[in-house]
């Protein structure tokens, strides 16, 4: 759940709508539903996949592509309150919350891209500039925290 809602910017709710048919594991895509007009793939980030797979692989007796990715004990889909009891349960920081996941995102991906209009291209947001989903799905696949925390420090000592 963590790796989805911090590599993939997704809403609560759509991690809570996400079935077994909507993640690609080859093209490394998940496809969420939203408004019309808006962005409804989220590129997965190399640096993901092994969650996602791992988990995927682990869940899958009595599953169909139809069924929710994250279910709970009852074999019924997951609830927000639930995903954010799961988050509570995080002890590396204080206060993780689906919110928080889906900010510090943006601001990697800010970091990353250098363009705000992106970040809300893959936030699924209204954004300025037409964009080409293959290009940015190219270059997210390669986005990784581990790389840019360096760089975030970096301009934090140089402030």
């Amino acid at each position: 759940i963590l790796a989805v809602l911090l590599y993939c910017g997704l809403k609560i709710h759509e991690v809570v709508e996400l079935k077994r048919n909507d993640i690609d594991i080859n093209k490394q895509v998940i496809t969420v539903t939203r408004k019309k007009n808006r962005l409804n793939q989220s590129p997965i980030a190399n640096e993901a996949l092994p969650f996602l797979n791992s988990y995927l692989e682990k869940t899958k007796n009595g599953t169909t592509m139809t069924s929710f990715v994250f279910r709970s004990s009852h074999d019924q889909q997951i609830s927000p309150r639930t995903i954010r009891q799961i988050l509570n349960k995080i002890t590396v920081y204080k206060n993780v919350s689906p919110e928080l996941c889906r900010k510090t995102f943006g601001y990697y991906v800010l970091l990353y891209f250098n363009d705000m209009d992106i970040v809300n291209y893959l936030y699924g947001n209204r954004y300025v500039n037409k964009h080409d989903f293959e290009e940015v799905h190219k270059r997210m696949l390669n986005f990784s925290y581990k790389e840019l925390s360096t760089v975030s420090k970096t301009r934090n000592n140089k402030i």
